[in-house]
């Protein structure tokens, strides 16, 4: 049975304010809000993904607050099937005693996490439920297209995997809130 497409969607921009400089302490409480915010709005750019989820057979999402809200703006009437299994990949605290933007801090935590510091998951670990979470959209797309809202990082480690199961990239819009990447069968 020929396996239908399988579109990675990267959650919408979460409502938590990452403009300026943050210490150590101000950066951890600022994670804390990204886990737990919702999504600001639906924007313009959101356009691609609203035409791909039109034409799946469904939805999937992780678990965190800004991804359901996402996944929920562009379900439509299907309902959204939500896992942990999808959720973002862990990132390490990088030990800095000055101040950096957020997306610095969170790029020297994810270099960290990659070199084997975590408190939590490490990256063996996360490579393992990518693997998990690909499996599971593989099986379902077995049955039509499907479409993931979930992570930036999680969405690549579960993109490699797809490769590795004979999936060829077909579309992308770049790595941003809001973008997809949309994946078929290679042909045999």
């Amino acid at each position: 049975m020929k396996r239908s497409d399988i579109i990675l969607v990267r959650h919408g921009e979460p409502d938590c304010d990452g403009r300026g400089r943050l210490n150590r302490t101000a950066f951890l409480d600022w994670l804390v809000c990204y886990a737990t915010a919702g999504v600001t709005r639906e924007p313009p750019q959101a356009a691609p993904c609203r035409v791909a989820a039109s034409s799946v057979q469904a939805i999937f999402a992780s678990d965190l607050p800004r991804a359901k809200d996402s996944a929920a703006m562009l379900a439509g009437l299907l309902p959204v099937q939500t896992d942990t299994v999808f959720n973002e990949a862990d990132i390490a605290i990088a030990p800095f005693g000055f101040s950096l933007r957020p997306e610095l801090w969170t790029a020297a935590g994810r270099l960290i996490w990659l070199a084997g510091a975590s408190k939590q998951e490490s990256f063996s670990d996360a490579k393992i439920r990518a693997a998990r979470a690909a499996a599971t959209l593989l099986a379902e797309a077995e049955l039509g297209s499907v479409l993931l809202v979930g992570h930036g990082w999680m969405n690549r480690m579960i993109a490699r995997v797809l490769v590795q199961h004979g999936m060829r990239r077909v579309e992308t819009t770049g790595s941003g809130f809001w973008s997809l990447i949309r994946f078929s069968q290679s042909a045999l």
